[in-house]
């Protein structure tokens, strides 16, 4: 059983600008095992910043997060998932596409925070159904690689059949073999 009370998540010296506008300045925060958080604040105060640079959907401008004490420091969820970590998302959008509910993360319903507590509840209450390996063979089906070609293949296919539909159109008949 996991220790209670380690430090799961530090982020030191955070911030966060978009062009002039800063949306986050110089955040600090600890988040331990067995810990329930919540952030509060009015919108726009930079709530869901923090939340998506933590999950690598966005970088931040400056400032250091740690996950279990290394740096941590993710370009997306599926580098997180690239490195055997388990990961928490909303439960729309590209998330959808990457993260297996129960299996190499947890989907949250609500952007609430009852919504996002449940998730984290059973997070370290269940964990995932897959380990550390497992995530990251996951996170491999997305790869750059894999993705041009089956691209190529793909168009390799609609190229064959457009052929195949233009010699239909052209009104001639097949050639026969004699």
């Amino acid at each position: 059983m996991p220790q209670k009370g380690k430090v799961l998540l530090e982020v030191k010296d955070m911030c966060k600008n978009f062009g002039v506008t800063v949306a986050l300045n110089h955040v600090d925060f600890v988040v331990k095992r067995g810990e329930i958080r919540g952030l509060i604040g009015e919108n726009g105060s930079g709530k869901s910043t923090v939340s998506s640079i933590a999950a690598g959907i966005q970088k931040a401008t400056s400032g250091e997060m740690f996950y279990k004490g290394k740096p941590w420091n993710p370009a997306s969820t599926l580098e997180a998932q690239s490195a055997g970590t388990p990961v928490l998302a909303f439960g729309r959008g590209g998330a959808c596409e990457t993260v297996e509910d129960g299996v190499t993360g947890l989907l949250f319903a609500e952007q609430t925070v009852d919504s996002l507590i449940d998730c984290i509840q059973q997070f370290e209450t269940s964990g995932v159904s897959a380990g550390p390996e497992e995530i990251r063979d996951h996170s491999r089906r997305f790869s750059e690689e894999r993705f041009e070609r089956e691209l190529r293949a793909y168009c390799a296919r609609r190229l064959e059949d457009w052929a195949g539909e233009l010699y239909a159109c052209s009104h001639h008949t097949p050639p026969t073999e004699d």
